[in-house]
């Protein structure tokens, strides 16, 4: 199991090491510990986090979409979501108020 000899990279980087195939060499991986993914052959992985794999449902609800614009796992609680149907408005981590023009006026409110 070449994960006795390698597994510290992984360990020392919060990852798991997998011996794909144990008798085979040189196939060990390193694998992000969950909500991050990303999987790296012989060497730590780069982690990504998408938080609207998390948030996006908060998003979704109000019938807007999420979005992460900066997946990497140091960065967190950056997500946002954005109106859609012809609406415009934002928020930062939570359900944006939505602006529909009707004829020159504006209608805010919360899809």
């Amino acid at each position: 199991d070449e994960c006795e000899a390698n597994g510290a990279v992984c360990t020392a980087a919060g990852q798991t090491c997998f011996d794909v195939d144990q008798r085979a060499g040189g196939d060990w991986t390193c694998r992000c510990a969950s909500p991050a993914a990303g999987t790296a052959t012989g060497a730590a992985a780069t982690c990504t986090v998408d938080e609207c794999v998390v948030h996006g449902g908060e998003c979704a609800r109000a019938g807007q979409e999420c979005v992460d614009a900066d997946t990497s796992a140091t960065s967190e609680n950056d997500w946002w979501c954005r109106c859609t149907d012809g609406s415009s408005g934002t928020a930062q981590g939570a359900a944006a108020e939505c602006d529909f023009a009707f004829g020159g006026c504006a209608d805010a409110s919360n899809r």
